[in-house]
């Protein structure tokens, strides 16, 4: 349900902007080839580093560990792949790394203000479906989506990289692939 709640906010925004405002927020053009490295290279950093530095820091700060549910009925695998690999992503990247840290950059702000912020929302709103330890996960892939999209200037590798994260941790929650969070 998460995936389509930042859907209905996503909608609504984009109701209520206007329309040069949502065309400069949803930078998304066909990425160069250093961007699809950079991304390709960011995903492999942020599962082998990321995730299990997900779980050190977890346990340095005491926190629970984040861990991927574990699912084998048909319907919660197909309302959990929707929310979060088909829909979360995208939402998400338009909104934080679009809409919110786009509008702050264009008021003039120095990069780093409104990176900051989109990243304590962005971690923020995934302790509601993943606790403590999804705050740390969140924010640490946050970072790295945040520096692409910084670097680049476009969501296209930004939500590339977002839903292929989403799309592993999908394959842990249905047991195709172990999880690397507890090593």
């Amino acid at each position: 349900m998460y995936g389509f709640a930042n859907l209905v906010v996503l909608v609504g925004l984009c109701v209520q902007v206007g329309e040069e405002v949502w065309k400069a927020s949803a930078l998304f053009r066909d990425p160069s080839s250093a961007e699809v490295a950079a991304g390709m290279g960011a995903t492999g950093l942020g599962i082998i580093i990321g995730w299990p530095l997900t779980t050190v820091v977890s346990e340095t700060v005491g926190v629970a560990h984040y861990t991927v549910p574990s699912l084998t009925a048909v319907v919660p695998i197909a309302v959990l792949f929707l929310g979060s690999v088909a829909v979360a992503p995208i939402a998400e990247e338009i909104l934080y790394r679009g809409v919110f840290l786009g509008i702050v950059l264009e008021r003039g702000y120095a990069p780093v203000v409104p990176s900051v912020g989109s990243l304590v929302v962005f971690a923020g709103i995934h302790l509601f479906k993943a606790g403590l330890g999804g705050v740390v996960n969140a924010f640490l892939l946050g970072v790295l989506v945040t520096a692409l999209r910084l670097w680049f200037d476009n969501l296209l590798g930004v939500w590339s990289m977002h839903t292929l994260n989403n799309v592993l941790e999908f394959l842990v929650a249905i047991s195709v692939i172990p999880s690397l969070y507890a090593l």
